[in-house]
């Protein structure tokens, strides 16, 4: 499952994720807990930005600093 909340306006976002997963065949329980902010830079082009710590519940190997800068086109974007 994943749940974001986001604060901004239509063309800066900042957000605030988790994310959890269970294995049933392991039975291990992952929990992701991430910060970031989307930018609008021309058009329909997004640039995401994110930081956080993955396996916040600490029961595989612990848990890891994970980030990711990623380019995003938005389809569906409605016009002002």
């Amino acid at each position: 499952g994943n749940l974001r909340y986001y604060e901004g306006n239509k063309n800066f976002k900042g957000f605030l994720e988790f994310q959890y997963s269970s294995e049933r065949q392991t039975e291990i329980q992952k929990a992701l807990l991430n910060l970031g902010a989307e930018l609008g830079v021309k058009g329909e082009f997004w640039i995401v930005f994110s930081a956080g710590v993955d396996d916040i519940l600490q029961e595989e190997a612990g848990s890891a600093f994970v980030s990711s800068v990623d380019i995003r086109y938005a389809f569906n974007r409605k016009q002002d």
